[in-house]
């Protein structure tokens, strides 16, 4: 997957500190970054395919809060203030919270996690933390695998949200080709 944000140094806490820096830079220039999170029904089948399913369903919700955040995608100015999702699979980790026993077993604990920016002018009228609870029919459907969409705030440093949503990477449970940016630039 080819997009203008790839990452390539030499070895892997090099690719997390460059994906930090440009996250950074992002920030720097005025866009507020939110941890976001996508949970799934149980999608039975491989590692792999479960993966593939969750790829299509986060491009899914992406292209639906898309729509709800600006308009007239095709103007080069507002493309580039489209929010931007960089996400990665992620898989439970031993914690010293519980976390229930039911949200750690479906698909092996295997969801979608990222880090979200939110260029300053937008058309949300709210925050994305509440514009996802609030409006959740329109992203979760009974037919669809997407349950839960998450944003918080990011209240650590840029570098520290990216150490923890790259924590798959780390662990060697996910690939750096897993990592995708929307929009796709394809």
């Amino acid at each position: 997957m080819h997009n203008k944000y790839q990452i390539l140094p030499r070895n892997m806490q090099d690719e997390i500190d460059a994906f930090g820096d440009m996250i950074t830079m992002h920030i720097d220039a005025g866009w507020t970054p939110f941890l976001i999170t996508l949970m799934f029904r149980h999608i039975s089948g491989s590692e792999a395919h479960r993966f593939s399913v969750m790829l299509d369903e986060t491009k899914r919700a992406y292209s639906i809060h898309a729509k709800r955040v600006g308009r007239h995608f095709r103007s080069e100015e507002s493309r580039a203030k489209m929010s931007r999702w960089f996400m990665l699979p992620d898989f439970p980790i031993f914690k010293f919270q519980k976390q229930s026993l039911k949200a750690s077993s479906i698909n092996d604990g295997q969801h979608i996690q990222g880090i979200y920016l939110l260029h300053s002018e937008n058309r949300l009228k709210k925050s994305p933390t509440y514009e996802f609870r609030d409006e959740r029919h329109r992203y979760t459907r009974p037919d669809r695998s997407l349950t839960i969409i998450d944003a918080k705030l990011i209240d650590k440093t840029p570098r520290d949200a990216v150490d923890y949503i790259c924590k798959a990477l780390k662990t060697g449970r996910a690939d750096r080709d897993q990592l995708f940016i929307l929009p796709d630039d394809r």
